[in-house]
């Protein structure tokens, strides 16, 4: 009667997770292994938000970053106006030139960095959102199994009442 687990797999790919098992007739036995699938993808999905957080602040310094290198442009750009007018050594100008210079190449370095960063957010989204799906599907699943059981439950239930019933009817001689 007590058909055994004979396979679980727990394969992480593509933060996708294939949960193979085979049929097996204790009920508290799935129910048990539904709840440690469950658990099992809510560290998943809590370990992929984590990690979401975590390129979030990146971001978010990256992009501090590259405002006070604009800002720091910009006012470089100001001093360069602002001497236009008045006579200066040439090798000041050549250094201011070659500084704002060293700015705009900063700024584009930060700014592919940043594209970097996002792009690297998008995939760790598209990852928590893989977990998040496969998590409500283990919950759906669940709760379907568990319902399932459920009914199971209740059909023992009736046929014993209805057993009962008849060997009732038959004991009192009618």
């Amino acid at each position: 009667m007590s058909k055994t687990l004979v396979n679980i797999n727990f394969a992480y790919s593509d933060a996708k997770i294939i949960i193979g098992y085979r049929d097996f007739e204790n009920p508290e036995m799935k129910k048990i292994l539904y709840k440690e699938k469950l658990y099992s993808m809510m560290s998943v999905e809590e370990k992929v938000i984590v990690e979401v957080s975590a390129i979030v602040r990146q971001l978010e310094r990256e992009q501090e970053a590259m405002k006070s290198l604009r800002n720091e442009k910009s006012l470089l750009c100001g001093q360069l106006e602002a001497l236009q007018g008045s006579p200066t050594r040439s090798p000041d100008l050549s250094l201011l030139a070659s500084y704002l210079w060293s700015c705009h190449e900063r700024e584009k370095a930060q700014e592919d960095l940043i594209v970097r960063v996002r792009r690297d957010l998008d995939a760790k989204r598209e990852e928590l959102l893989a977990a998040a799906k496969d998590r409500k599907i283990m919950e759906k699943l669940k709760e379907r199994q568990f319902e399932h059981y459920r009914d199971h439950i209740e059909d023992q239930e009736r046929k014993n009442l209805d057993e009962m019933a008849i060997t009732r009817f038959g004991r009192s001689g009618r």
